[in-house]
């Protein structure tokens, strides 16, 4: 399952950029916030993911959850074209 987490993540997250300035013409500052969204989720969803699936839950299942819904959320932000909802998307994705 981490080999999959980190496959996935290598796959998009070095386009990222170019498909976010290119394609959809987003400016480098806002490029960089969406970039900043893994800075911002890194600090905050170990309190909450680490902490509860580590105590309530079996974590193979709770990986294969999250990584299922990660799936939807990459899916929405391929589609979406606003900053605000990739914005927002990434950050969800990303906690």
């Amino acid at each position: 399952m981490m080999f999959l987490n980190y496959f996935v993540w290598g796959a998009w997250y070095v386009t990222i950029g170019t498909w976010l300035t290119a394609t959809l013409k987003f400016s480098g500052t806002e490029t960089g916030a969406v970039f900043g969204t893994t800075a911002l989720a890194s600090m905050i969803s170990p309190f909450f993911v680490g902490f509860i699936v580590d105590r309530y839950f079996a974590t193979e299942r709770m990986l294969a959850l999250l990584h299922l819904i990660g799936a939807v959320l990459l899916y929405f932000i391929a589609q979406s074209t606003s900053f605000t909802a990739v914005y927002w998307l990434m950050l969800a994705y990303c906690l």
